[in-house]
């Protein structure tokens, strides 16, 4: 069976979780770029500026305090956008995952799902895990197209995990399909268009993003997709054109 009737994605708040990730994005430089970590700290530079002189904390130790202030400052918040989120996910949440499972012909690897409301990031996936991430100041609706094709970045990084072309990839391989494949389940599939009839075409299939070189491949694949008779054939021969 495809789909399970109990799937779900649960919104939920992770401290931890939260500054781990910050560490996955650390500008270079470190400590050094100040700009670069105010802006991933959502700190002033002059704030960060002040806190390095004052606290004189090695980098870690500076993460830590910055994100115990956040959250404290935060949580309120953090809760009412997880409870918001949560309300407006769940009118999509059956369809949604038993949609994608029926269109790409490939169950859910797991039964529940959870994104963290993040004080930080805009947006994470888990590459095939079951965690993903959201920014918190989003509005409880618009959120979901995100939201949404983060979870379907990680069903795909699962699907080519498991398929004999491309499960000996590189990770940025990996993630550059996903990202794409994402796009184009998504955007060009108008029984989607439901879940976010707010979007305008632009955002559906986004090409003014910050993944410049990825702009020749997905050119590529939407011109495959669009010429193929369901998505299984277009991953297939999506595979292949990589191969």
């Amino acid at each position: 069976m495809l789909y399970c009737l109990y799937m779900k994605l649960t919104y939920k708040i992770d401290k931890k979780y939260d500054e781990a990730m910050i560490y996955e994005f650390l500008p270079p430089g470190g400590k050094n770029n100040k700009q670069g970590l105010a802006d991933l700290l959502r700190l002033d530079s002059d704030d960060l500026s002040k806190l390095l002189k004052d606290k004189k904390l090695d980098l870690n130790k500076i993460i830590a305090y910055c994100v115990h202030d956040k959250y404290h400052q935060l949580l309120p918040y953090l809760k009412n956008s997880a409870a918001d989120y949560q309300k407006s996910w769940d009118k999509i949440n059956k369809a949604f995952f038993k949609m994608v499972a029926s269109k790409t012909g490939q169950a859910w690897k797991y039964q529940e799902y959870f994104c963290v409301i993040s004080a930080y990031h805009e947006g994470i996936s888990s590459w095939g895990g079951n965690i993903i991430a959201r920014r918190w100041s989003i509005n409880a609706d618009t959120q979901r197209k995100v939201t949404a094709h983060e979870l379907v970045l990680s069903h795909f990084w699962t699907m080519l995990d498991n398929h004999d072309i491309s499960k000996h990839w590189s990770e940025e391989q990996k993630w550059q399909y996903s990202e794409i494949l994402s796009w184009c389940l998504l955007g060009l599939d108008p029984d989607f268009y439901k879940f976010w009839p707010w979007a305008l075409k632009s955002h559906l299939f986004p090409i003014n993003h910050q993944y410049h070189d990825l702009l020749p491949l997905q050119n590529k694949l939407k011109n495959l997709y669009l010429k193929s008779s369901d998505f299984p054939s277009f991953f297939e021969a999506a595979l292949r054109l990589k191969k």
